[in-house]
């Protein structure tokens, strides 16, 4: 943005008013157009608060950011010129004279102008331009305290920003002068790696300062390297503007940051439910059970998977619990009903918090979970579910476990209940492709239910008429068998190809009447050879189990050897293919699709009939 567009915005919120009326209290802040220099410069340490999401941004923004910062540095006569820009408001709380600062809204930007500054030292360090790298560092990232009482050279140096992390990676790996080899530990912290490591290669990338100095590429040495990350450096630090705004004291830090992010601005749900819980849960001694519940949440699903979005299981949890709501409608949602008394902030994380755990073995479900050998067929359809890639069903899943941990269902119906939703879900989504419309309501329904069950047999009911409902919504015979004729894996075409290994796998138990095999443990045969290059030679009916061994030695056979070949094979499934064609010479395309049609007849009307 340009110097223009600056000088508006200021216009904008300094006129806005220094005083404005907030549910009936008048809030006093102050605003200031600043430079990163006039902000970092200062002997000042921000501190993200404890509301404050993580932070979020991916490579998209930092193209964005970086091409800003670009775009306003022009080589003119072999010198750079440099135009200011407008890069937003940050909001903070406390005494302005003081020396911490609550970071209320803007830490996303701060923490990327800390990224590139601590990608700028490190390349300067690297450049054998340490002495300016350590100045720059000294100035904007790491400051000394006054303290004449201290003699220890260490103990009185601070962070100018402080990310108050469970972890300590931002700090180690990206703001110490002499970096440590941390380990990433959430997503967070992959995001700060990922925007460190963009920054790093950026700045000596020889395609970008071809196109700034004009030159041949050949022609760009460490001196032109140096002149282009001080550049950047002084674009950053010098001709960036911030609005800085101060607000005299946190408690109405929480208000101002809802209002701020309630226009348009990219926070999701999520993180404005964190803002009214922590808001509402001020109390941090002697525990601060705010932050413990909410890190709680964002540990187990960083432990499962670490780009989950937590707005996702946020929203599923509300589905189960009130009614179906859209992501953009939750915190609205949620909100209503903290007004209504319906609910309060700390009864509502701390189920959320402990719901947490079990969701995440929805999310991402592992065998040691399941390790009791009655268990297995649960962690079978967990895993199904997962690589159907469906997530409709989760809230009532949520109910579904919580109705058996209080022994309103039977081990046998919460297994049994499972096993029909895994069905389903094959039938209607992974081969039938059907519109999902009404079944999230369907689930949601069932899953309130379910929890507002006053007995056994109520929930028994509850399980039942779900049943009725999702076999009303399965397909066809004729729809789901053309479906299935669709699906293919070679290998130019992989997408389905752990889907084909879930269904030879299922077929296979369903004939052993056990669990012993695993859906990634197939290797999946081509019959006629892929080498032929036909359209059909990835359908379903071209495709047998195989383990490896098998699989290496029968590739180049014709298919007679290559029937004695599979006999071999631990797969009942594929000894009784062997059976059926020892008589058969070739393999065509007529008996490929009569062998797929076969498979999805049976898969229809007996192993996924519900």
């Amino acid at each position: 943005m340009n110097g223009g567009n600056y000088l508006k915005s200021y216009r904008v919120i300094t006129n806005f008013a220094l005083q404005i009326d907030l549910l009936g209290a008048i809030m006093e802040f102050k605003a200031h157009p600043l430079s990163v220099d006039n902000l970092f410069s200062l002997r000042k340490q921000y501190y993200v608060s404890r509301n404050q999401r993580e932070f979020s941004w991916v490579e998209e923004q930092l193209q964005e950011f970086w091409f800003d910062l670009l775009s306003n540095i022009k080589l003119i006569d072999d010198k750079f010129e440099h135009q200011e820009y407008f890069l937003g408001t940050i909001v903070l709380a406390g005494n302005e004279d003081g020396f911490r600062l609550s970071i209320v809204d803007g830490q996303q930007r701060l923490t990327i102008i800390t990224i590139l500054i601590c990608a700028i030292c490190q390349r300067l360090k690297e450049l054998d331009n340490e002495s300016i790298g350590k100045s720059f560092y000294d100035n904007y990232i790491e400051g000394v305290s006054i303290d004449e009482g201290d003699d220890n050279k260490d103990s009185d140096k601070y962070f100018k920003l402080d990310r108050q992390s469970d972890s300590d990676f931002f700090k180690l790996a990206i703001q110490f002068y002499n970096k440590t080899n941390e380990n990433t530990n959430n997503l967070e912290d992959e995001l700060l790696k990922q925007a460190f490591n963009y920054f790093y290669e950026k700045l000596t990338s020889i395609e970008t300062i071809v196109e700034k100095f004009q030159i041949q590429p050949e022609k760009v040495d460490s001196q032109a390297i140096i002149k282009f990350i001080r550049a950047v450096a002084k674009q950053l630090t010098t001709k960036i503007k911030i609005i800085r705004v101060i607000v005299d004291n946190e408690d109405d830090a929480y208000v101002i940051f809802e209002i701020l992010n309630a226009r348009g601005m990219d926070l999701d749900s999520a993180d404005l439910i964190k803002n009214k819980i922590f808001s509402d849960m001020r109390k941090s001694h002697p525990v601060d059970y705010a932050e413990k519940g909410w890190n709680k949440m964002i540990n187990d699903f960083s432990d499962r998977n670490k780009n989950f979005k937590l707005t996702n299981y946020i929203r599923h949890w509300w589905s189960g619990h009130y009614a179906v709501v859209s992501e953009g409608s939750l915190y609205k949602s949620f909100k209503q009903k903290i007004i209504e008394g319906e609910i309060n902030s700390e009864s509502f994380l701390t189920k959320i918090s402990n719901d947490a755990s079990v969701y995440a073995k929805i999310l991402d479900p592992r065998f040691d979970d399941w390790r009791e050998q009655h268990a297995k067929q649960i962690y079978y359809s967990l895993l199904s579910l997962k690589i159907f890639n469906v997530s409709i069903c989760r809230p009532f899943l949520l109910s579904l476990f919580e109705a058996f941990s209080c022994k309103k269902i039977r081990y046998n119906e919460l297994s049994s209940t499972l096993k029909m939703i895994e069905k389903f879900h094959f039938l209607f989504n992974a081969i039938g492709s059907q519109r999902p419309s009404g079944v999230e309501n369907t689930y949601s329904f069932a899953a309130r239910r379910l929890l507002e069950a006053k007995s056994k047999h109520e929930a028994r009911g509850v399980l039942l008429e779900l049943k009725e409902k999702l076999i009303n919504r399965v397909p066809s015979e004729s729809t789901f068998v053309q479906k299935f004729k669709e699906i293919k894996y070679t290998k130019k075409k992989t997408t389905h190809r752990r889907l084909i290994q879930y269904i030879y796998a299922t077929i296979e138990r369903n004939i052993r009447g056990n669990d012993e095999v695993v859906p990634l443990d197939i290797t999946l045969e081509h019959i006629t050879p892929q080498a032929t290059g036909l359209h059909y030679i990835g359908m379903v009916g071209n495709l047998l189990p195989l383990g490896s061994s098998g699989n290496l030695q029968a590739k180049t056979a014709n298919f007679t050897k290559k029937v004695k070949i599979y006999n071999k094979s631990n797969f009942i499934y594929t000894k009784k293919f062997c059976e059926e064609n020892k008589n058969v010479d070739t393999w065509d395309e007529e008996k490929i699709n009569n062998k797929t049609e076969e498979i999805a007849l049976l898969a229809y009307n007996t192993v996924w009939k519900i």
